[in-house]
């Protein structure tokens, strides 16, 4: 029953939006081809990066990571401009998406390192990139009077789609309940960080390259342990392929991961509260299986035909960190 409950909540995590999704990175990569290589594909010099490059993305994913590579012949333009190059370089690329989507309705600008499309239910976030001799990539930074940086998503997405394919899956499984988990309590965690620790943590525990869904709760007992285990001073983790630094300045998901460790630690498949938990942990869609619904004893409250939930509603995906300030006044007695 607990590995048929892991299968349906992964189930219920995969992207809903997939044609929507490749339907607007096509559209940009044709004006970006049209604009710098005078040609009308729809593929070429485009690449989907991020989590939904390393295929670990889930339903409710905010923005679309895009790497669009120019030609290495505008290099020499911007590098010797006289100002900030990284910044003009942003300008002209979203000059030219503009063209594609005149409507002022969706809003086009330029955003640090990046060219942000805003669609009424996502963004998509075009990176221009110049490739390098060794197959990574310079793409600019626009602050400070404007740098190149240097990126590697290529091997980062390689190395995940190798894990993906030797643990038969469950790495992309993992890594999406564990954005599941981020979402539910409401923290920021980088995508490429969970994927990155993730994949660390198979390495300690090689055990669950070969894992089936009937090891999810061991697993993620030993999984929330790893993650409280982190050192807090750590200032940044080498990411899974490239190892590249990935930072995380506030470190959220320690804490975390130890309250969701204290949660399940003691749990076994027999324990009378034990959906109660996984539901705590990583929502109220985690299904319950019918009998034990139905048990003469449960104490679990179903959701009745007519009953919403917020995240039924509304996408969520947790980026950024809230802090609200404010005084709570009470008049009179209470």
């Amino acid at each position: 029953m607990l590995a048929e409950s892991f299968e349906t909540f992964v189930n219920s995590l995969q992207l809903k939006n997939s044609d929507d999704i490749d339907t607007k990175f096509k559209s940009i990569t044709k004006r970006l081809n049209m604009s710098y290589y005078g040609s009308n594909s729809e593929e070429e010099h485009g690449y989907k990066v991020g989590s939904l490059g390393r295929k670990t993305a889930i339903n409710g994913i905010s923005d679309m990571d895009m790497l669009f590579v120019l030609p290495k012949t505008k290099f020499k333009q911007y590098d010797e401009y006289k100002g900030n190059g990284q910044s003009a370089l942003l300008q002209d690329v979203k000059a030219e998406i503009r063209k594609r989507y005149p409507n002022e309705s969706i809003i086009v600008r330029g955003d640090g390192q990046v060219v942000v499309v805003t669609f009424s239910n996502y963004e998509v976030e075009v990176c221009p990139a110049f490739e390098n001799s060794d197959g990574s990539y310079k793409f600019p930074d626009s602050k400070y009077g404007g740098t190149w940086k240097r990126t590697d998503p290529m091997v980062e997405i390689g190395e995940s789609e190798y894990t993906i394919d030797q643990t038969n899956g469950h790495f992309k499984n993992i890594c999406q309940m564990v954005r599941a988990w981020k979402n539910n309590i409401g923290f920021k965690m980088g995508g490429l960080l969970v994927d990155t620790l993730v994949h660390k943590f198979l390495k300690k525990y090689p055990k669950y390259v070969t894992v089936t869904y009937e090891d999810y709760l061991n697993l993620f007992k030993d999984l929330f342990l790893y993650l409280k285990g982190q050192n807090k001073e750590q200032i940044y983790w080498q990411s899974l392929g490239s190892k590249q630094p990935v930072y995380d300045k506030g470190k959220a998901f320690i804490g975390k991961a130890e309250k969701a460790y204290n949660k399940i630690k003691d749990l076994t498949e027999e324990s009378e509260n034990l959906y109660e938990k996984l539901q705590e942990i990583f929502g109220i869609k985690f299904p319950i299986p019918e009998v034990v619904q139905k048990s003469e004893f449960s104490s679990y409250d179903l959701r009745s035909d007519n009953e919403q939930f917020i995240d039924d509603m509304f996408k969520i995906d947790i980026k950024y960190t809230l802090n609200i300030e404010c005084d709570v006044k009470v008049d009179g007695f209470r």
